[in-house]
C-alpha cells in the first residue's frame, strides 16, 4: 500500500510541473483511488467447564467485522492445528463451550493467505481555491476606469505539504506566485483566473472584469490653408473644424470654444480656438488655434512739402517723407520704388534733379498693401546760356542794326524763355526763342556810340533763373568831323595794298596802338533771383585795338599816312580821358575822309 501511494504522489508532481507551462485551466482533481490485500484479524477465547480448560484461536476472515462466537464455535476442536488433542471435543458438537471475542482488526496481508482479499478505496480531498480583488485609481464614467486598474489575486491550498505554485488566466501566467496585484490593460477586460497547486491540479475558478480607458482622445485642428503671410488670412470667411478619434470607450463629444465642432469668422481680427474632445470614459482633449483675419489694407499717408517751383516743378532737393498704420495684423513695412516696381528701397525717400515717378507700397503682416504713385519732378539746377555769334564774352565793334545769337540749355526742365538787357540789366527785353535758340536784332542808331554790356537771363520751366551770358559790343555810328590837311605833292611811288573788306557787319581791323584801355561798361544789378552776372567786366584792351574800317579804294597814297597817324594819337589821347570812348565814330568819319582822298587827282609834281 506504501509502495503505491509514493507512486501517486509522483505522478501528480510532474502533471503539477507540466500544468504550470499551459494556459489551460484543468480543475481540481484531488480523488485518490487505492487498492490493497487485506484480511480481518479476530482473536477468540473458548472455555469448558469440565474437564474445566480454555483454548485460544487467531482466525482471518475477509475484511470486514469478526463473525459472531456461536458462529466460530466449530474452530474450537482437538485437532492439532486448533485445540490440541487433550481439548475434550468440539464445541457446540456435544462440547459446551463458552466463546467470546477477544481482539479484532484489519490487518495488510499477502495474496494467498487465509482471509487475505484484495481491496480498492477512494478519497476525495478538497481543492486549492483562489480569489481577486479589482482596484482602479481613478474611475471615470459609465463603469470605465480612468486610471490604473488592477486586481489583487491569492490563492490558497488546504491539504499540508502542498503548495500554490502560480495563478493563471487564458491569457497566460498572472502570477508566479501564490498572490500578485495584476494590471489590467486599456480596454474591457473579462478576466477568469485559477490557482495552481503543486498537488497537480488547479482551483476551481474566479473572474473579474473592468473597463480601463486611461487615454485621452486624440484631437485634431483643420484650418484652409492662410492665403495671405505669417499665418494670416486676407480674405474671408474662415472656417475651422474639430475632429478627434478615441479608441477604447469611444468618443462623447467635440466642441471649439465650447460650441460645435466648427468655428467660422468673417471679420477681421485675432480669433483664439480653445478645441475639446471628451471620451465616454471621461478623460479629456485640448488643443489650441488661432484664426488670423486682415481683409483691410493699411493706409497710407504721403507727405510731400509745396511745390516751390513753378509748373509744378520743385526747385530744392525733395524730402519724400510717408507714414501709416493697420490696426489688425500692424504695418511691416514701407517702401519706395522708382523703377516701376522693379527694386523697392525703404526709408525716407530724397529726390534730386529728375523726373520721378515714385510707387510708395505700404505692406501688412498679413500680405495687404496700398500702393500711392506720384510724379515728381525736380530740378535745382539754373539754365545754361551763351551767345555763339558774338562769342560769348568776347568785345566787338558794331554799328546800325546787328543781330546776334545765342542758346539757352535745361537738360532737366527745359528753357522756358530768355531776356536780354542792352542796358546792363537795367531793363529786358523778351527774346524769341526755338527749342533752346535764340536771336535779337539791335538798331544801334537809337544808343549813343559807346561800350555796353549786353546780358542774356533764361528761366526754365522749373521757374529756375540765371543770368550767364555776357558780351561787350562797341557801337559806332556817327561820322566824326575831322579836317584833312590837304597832302603835300605826291612822291612818285607806288603806295601799298590796303586790305579791305566787302563785310557789311564787321569791317577789317586796322591795329592802331593805345596808351590806355577803354573803361568797361558799368553792370547795373537787376534784383531777379539767381540772377548771375559778371563778377568782373571784360578785360580791358592793353595792347593795339582792333578798329573796323572799310575803304573805298585799294590804294592809299602814302602824303596821308602822316594825318593819319597824327588822328591816332589824337584817339589815344581822349581814349585816356573819362569821356566817352568817341574812337568809333571817330574811325568811321575818318574812313569816309579817307575814302573822298582816295578819289582825288594824283599830283603830277615831283619833289
Amino acid at each position: 500500500m506504501r509502495i503505491v501511494k509514493s507512486a501517486l504522489i509522483a505522478l501528480i508532481l510532474t502533471l503539477a510541473v507540466f500544468g504550470l507551462a499551459s494556459a489551460s485551466y484543468t480543475g481540481p482533481n484531488r480523488t485518490v483511488t487505492t487498492t490493497t490485500w487485506e484480511r480481518q484479524y479476530c482473536n477468540y477465547r473458548a472455555t469448558v467447564v469440565s474437564p474445566a480448560g480454555s483454548c485460544l484461536l487467531t482466525l482471518y476472515f475477509s475484511p470486514g467485522s469478526c463473525p459472531s462466537a456461536s458462529s466460530v464455535a466449530g474452530f474450537f476442536n482437538n485437532a492439532q492445528t486448533a485445540c490440541g488433542t487433550s481439548w475434550p471435543g468440539t464445541c457446540g458438537a456435544g462440547l459446551s463451550c463458552n466463546i467470546a471475542l477477544l481482539t479484532g482488526s484489519t490487518q495488510g496481508c499477502s495474496s494467498g493467505e487465509t482471509g487475505c482479499t484484495q481491496s480498492t478505496s477512494t478519497t476525495t480531498y478538497p481543492p486549492a481555491s483562489v480569489s481577486g480583488s479589482t482596484v482602479c485609481s481613478i474611475p471615470g464614467n459609465n463603469g470605465w476606469c480612468r486610471g490604473t486598474g488592477t486586481i489583487d489575486l491569492s490563492g490558497s491550498e488546504p491539504l499540508s505539504g502542498y503548495s500554490i505554485t502560480g495563478i493563471e488566466g487564458y491569457t497566460g501566467l498572472l502570477c508566479s506566485g501564490p498572490a500578485c496585484a495584476w494590471a489590467f490593460p486599456e480596454g474591457i477586460t473579462n478576466l477568469t483566473f485559477w490557482a495552481l497547486s503543486s498537488w497537480g491540479d488547479t482551483s476551481t475558478t474566479g473572474s473579474a472584469s473592468l473597463k480601463v480607458d486611461s487615454l485621452a482622445p486624440t484631437l485634431m485642428l483643420t484650418l484652409p490653408p492662410a492665403n495671405g503671410q505669417n499665418g494670416w488670412f486676407v480674405s474671408g470667411p474662415v472656417t475651422a473644424s474639430a475632429s478627434a478619434t478615441d479608441a477604447t470607450s469611444g468618443l462623447n463629444s467635440v466642441s471649439i470654444n465650447g460650441g460645435s465642432a466648427s468655428f467660422t469668422v468673417s471679420l477681421d481680427g485675432t480669433y483664439p480656438l480653445n478645441l475639446t474632445a471628451t471620451d465616454n470614459a471621461g478623460n479629456m482633449a485640448t488643443t489650441n488655434g488661432t484664426i488670423n483675419l486682415d481683409t483691410t489694407p493699411p493706409s497710407l499717408s504721403v507727405s510731400i512739402p509745396p511745390v516751390d517751383g513753378s509748373n509744378g516743378w520743385y526747385t530744392s532737393v525733395l524730402q519724400f517723407l510717408t507714414s501709416g498704420e493697420d490696426a489688425i495684423s500692424g504695418v511691416q513695412g514701407i517702401a519706395h520704388s522708382l523703377d516701376g516696381g522693379g527694386s523697392w528701397q525703404s526709408g525716407t525717400l530724397s529726390l534730386s534733379e529728375g523726373r520721378y515717378t515714385v510707387i510708395t507700397r505700404i505692406t501688412d503682416f498679413a500680405g495687404n498693401f496700398t500702393i500711392r504713385t506720384n510724379s515728381i519732378n525736380v530740378d535745382p539746377t539754373p539754365p545754361q546760356s551763351s551767345f555763339t555769334l558774338p562769342p560769348e564774352g568776347t568785345t566787338t565793334l558794331i554799328h546800325d542794326s546787328f543781330t546776334m545769337n545765342g542758346q539757352t540749355f535745361d537738360l532737366t526742365s527745359g528753357p522756358a524763355g530768355a531776356e536780354i538787357s542792352v542796358d546792363g540789366g537795367t531793363t529786358w527785353i523778351p527774346l524769341a526763342m526755338n527749342g533752346g535758340s535764340w536771336s535779337y536784332t539791335w538798331d544801334t542808331n537809337s544808343v549813343p556810340n559807346g561800350t555796353y554790356l549786353l546780358l542774356v537771363r533764361a528761366s526754365d520751366v522749373a521757374g529756375n533763373m540765371e543770368r550767364t551770358a555776357h558780351i561787350t559790343v562797341v557801337v559806332a555810328n556817327k561820322e566824326p568831323e575831322v579836317s584833312i590837311p590837304q597832302p603835300p605833292p605826291t612822291l612818285p611811288r607806288e603806295p601799298p595794298a590796303v586790305p579791305v573788306s566787302t563785310s557789311n557787319s564787321i569791317l577789317p581791323v586796322v591795329p592802331v596802338e593805345t596808351s590806355n584801355a577803354l573803361p568797361p561798361a558799368p553792370i547795373v544789378p537787376t534784383g531777379i533771383d539767381q540772377e548771375v552776372a559778371p563778377t568782373q567786366a571784360p578785360a580791358p584792351v592793353t595792347g593795339p585795338s582792333k578798329i573796323q574800317v572799310n575803304p573805298r579804294s585799294s590804294a592809299m597814297d602814302p602824303v596821308y599816312l602822316w594825318p593819319i597817324l597824327g588822328l591816332g594819337g589824337l584817339l589815344a589821347a581822349l581814349g585816356s580821358s573819362s569821356w566817352s570812348d568817341r574812337r568809333p565814330s571817330a574811325l568811321h568819319r575818318l574812313e569816309n575822309a579817307l575814302t573822298t582822298a582816295a578819289t582825288r587827282p594824283e599830283s603830277t609834281n615831283e619833289m
